[in-house]
């Protein structure tokens, strides 16, 4: 009877699966010879729900759908925070078909880091991931990580275990449906797989939700989420902790295992609503930014290269937001913009100017003009860049146009061939950063005598650096160089 049921239900997977597109039975097939049983660890998938219902369908398919069997090696403890939506009823629809793994708990609304800490409480499994209920991960992201571990994780000695288990950020634009490798940090998996030392320069991680954590250590280091409602940061303030909380220990970066984060088309996800928020400017420089580099301070005596870089990348987030479009002042009114800006130069004081300088991935559009703008308006620093571009030129007319970013300008000092030249015309325009100036954009447009030869451009006594096609010319730029006819 039951080889009767089991042939019975083989027929009813084909007929379903000829129902489906073309080719959907084999990718079934490939799927299911890539099946494991026999993977060397188990794991915990802690989830926060709040309102996801549209989500989590997707969700709960490319958990259960994974390689590594889900039945055998992955407990899910899902936290209800207060959801209105029908995210209760998908979740038991999908607690019925895997009792044994799914775990579901309801609480009032608390906020992000409180789900998480009370389904952190429930763990029993060594590692955990705090998935976000809204994105999904490959079929293979666990088997890879478990591979992984099953290679390189060692009990002993304690300065070889892995702490963290970093997998890589690939963004999935619901608009379009499209996926794109475009994350700012995707350069630490260049090499696919690396292990750094916690205190390594370049050791920065800076989410829990593509992120698996040794449980153990972080149940000894006794710490978890914070569970003020700051809408952005929770899960980069506890890896700050744990990475830097004196424990050895090592972070691994592993490429093939891919975390899938959706953008969504409406912009109600935290990231999005916090740009709208108060809090995310005040609330949590004040509570998280700045106590956190006190306290480190005042415990070691200096603030770690990773950790200097983790917050010079959130607060770059925050200064090109500023520099754009973006209406700060409907969200702060000027007196608190002067404070946000007094909490940035708090900030930017811990930040050494040689981990500025440095940087050079990671990053968007930090080049070296804004390094020295950063200098300048945090640090007080004198200025020391300034780069030009050839924008335009006339051949007949021998008119020569030329445009410089620049810190700030008081002081211009043009010359062709040794000799000074006034420009025909000038045009600024500067950017302000709450009321303070920023960057200054220059174009000046003069005239080229016949023969000339050399081009030199001082700003504030400042050799300009020349960038035109492609080159770049220190302090002197030949007029060779331009497709010059001199009439």
């Amino acid at each position: 009877m039951s080889t009767l049921l089991k042939r019975l239900g083989k027929v009813c997977i084909y007929l379903y699966c000829m129902s489906r597109k073309p080719g959907y039975l084999l990718r079934l097939k490939r799927l299911w010879r890539k099946k494991r049983f026999d993977g060397a660890h188990t794991y915990s998938v802690v989830t926060s729900v709040y309102n996801v219902a549209p989500y989590l369908d997707c969700f709960f398919r490319s958990l259960t759908g994974q390689t590594l069997d889900f039945s055998r090696h992955i407990q899910l403890i899902l936290v209800d925070d207060g959801s209105t939506d029908d995210s209760a009823a998908i979740i038991r629809r999908w607690q019925e078909r895997f009792p044994d793994n799914i775990r579901y708990i309801y609480q009032e609304n608390s906020g992000l880091g409180a789900a998480r800490n009370s389904g952190l409480s429930l763990v029993t499994e060594p590692w955990v991931i705090f998935l976000d209920p809204d994105d999904f991960i490959a079929c293979d992201f666990f088997s890879v990580a478990d591979d992984f571990l099953r290679r390189q994780h060692r009990e002993t000695p304690a300065d070889e275990r892995i702490k963290v288990l970093a997998c890589n950020y690939i963004f999935y634009f619901e608009q379009d449906r499209t996926f794109r490798d475009t994350h700012p940090l995707r350069h630490r998996f260049f090499p696919s797989e690396r292990i750094l030392d916690c205190g390594a320069p370049k050791a920065v991680q800076l989410s829990v939700n593509s992120a698996f954590l040794n449980r153990m250590m972080l149940a000894a280091s006794g710490l978890l989420f914070d569970e003020r409602r700051w809408l952005s940061f929770e899960d980069a303030h506890l890896m700050l902790r744990f990475l830097h909380d004196g424990q050895a220990g090592r972070l691994a970066y592993v490429g093939e295992a891919r975390y899938f984060y959706r953008k969504r088309k409406a912009g109600t996800s935290n990231l999005d609503l916090g740009q709208r928020s108060k809090v995310s400017y005040l609330d949590l420089f004040r509570q998280s930014h700045i106590p956190l580099l006190e306290q480190r301070m005042a415990r070691h005596g200096c603030i770690p290269e990773a950790m200097q870089w983790t917050f010079l990348y959130n607060c770059m987030v925050y200064l090109r937001l500023l520099l754009g479009p973006f209406p700060i002042k409907q969200v702060l009114s000027p007196a608190e913009q002067q404070e946000f800006f007094t909490l940035l130069r708090q900030v930017f004081s811990y930040i050494d100017d040689r981990v500025i300088l440095e940087t050079d991935k990671g990053i968007k559009r930090f080049d070296a003009v804004m390094k020295d703008a950063v200098l300048v308006c945090f640090k007080d620093r004198p200025m020391s860049c300034c780069l030009v571009r050839i924008s335009g030129y006339n051949p007949i007319r021998r008119r020569l146009s030329l445009t410089y970013t620049a810190p700030m300008v008081s002081e211009e000092e043009l010359a062709v061939d040794g000799s000074a030249c006034q420009p025909l015309a000038r045009h600024c325009l500067g950017k302000e950063l709450l009321g303070h100036p920023f960057l200054t954009e220059c174009r000046l447009d003069f005239r080229l005598p016949k023969g000339a030869k050399l081009l030199t451009l001082r700003v504030n006594g400042i050799d300009s650096v020349f960038h035109y096609r492609g080159r770049r010319y220190e302090k002197v730029f030949p007029l060779r160089a331009l497709p010059l006819f001199f009439g």
